[in-house]
This record gives C-alpha cells, sequence and structure tokens, in this order.
C-alpha cells in the first residue's frame, strides 16, 4: 500500500470508530470550551499542530509537490487536508448517508492528487 493510501486507511479506520461512539460531539465541545477558555485553547492548538506535523512526516514528498505547485506551505496543505477530513467524519456522524466512508477516501485522494 502506498503512503497515501496507508493515511487515508487510517482516517477512514478513525472516522468508522468514531461512529459507534461519543466522540465527536466530546471533541466539538472541547473545540467549543477552547474558543472560550485560554488554558485549553492552548493545549487544543498544540495537538492540532501535532497532528499537523505527523501528517506532513508521515506524507512528506507529496505534500511538498503540492505545496510547491499551489504555491502553499506544507502546513498549509497538511491544514487544508485534515480540515476537510475532520469536517467530513463531523458531517458523516450527522448524516452518514450523505457522507459514505469512501467519500472521505475519495475526498483526501482528490485534494492530494492521487487518483483513486
Amino acid at each position: 500500500m502506498d503512503v497515501v493510501g496507508a493515511l487515508v486507511a487510517d482516517l477512514v479506520s478513525d472516522a468508522g470508530h468514531l461512529e459507534s461512539s461519543d466522540l465527536v460531539p466530546l471533541n466539538l465541545e472541547l473545540l467549543l470550551l477552547a474558543t472560550r477558555e485560554d488554558r485549553v485553547r492552548q493545549q487544543v492548538v498544540e495537538d492540532l499542530r501535532s497532528s499537523v506535523r505527523w501528517f506532513q512526516e508521515r506524507l512528506g514528498p507529496v505534500v511538498g509537490a503540492i505545496a510547491a505547485r499551489h504555491g502553499l506551505s506544507e502546513q498549509e496543505v497538511a491544514i487544508v487536508v485534515l480540515a476537510m477530513a475532520n469536517g467530513l467524519i463531523l458531517q458523516r456522524s450527522i448524516d452518514s448517508e450523505a457522507v459514505p466512508l469512501d467519500l472521505i477516501e475519495r475526498a483526501v485522494r482528490l485534494l492530494l492528487g492521487t487518483g483513486g
């Protein structure tokens, strides 16, 4: 499996596990709290930045090529892809018919330019 395929498999697996838990609403509550509490905001920022670094490290050359092609930083590419994946996971938790698991994979591959 290619590096993008492995990452996508992890994202889809995470999305599938979240469906059967209370983690999505709890994460939303944490994010809302972070907008009001500096201490929580600092921890959430650290966690988000850690996720971005993990993503960049995992997809190094792919992210670098996209960044160069579109005039973005590697960090910006990682933020955009992760935000889209997180948004789809959130939307899926509300309406799983509209957001099948394979849509998350197809959308990430679309943004990363790696086809199907």
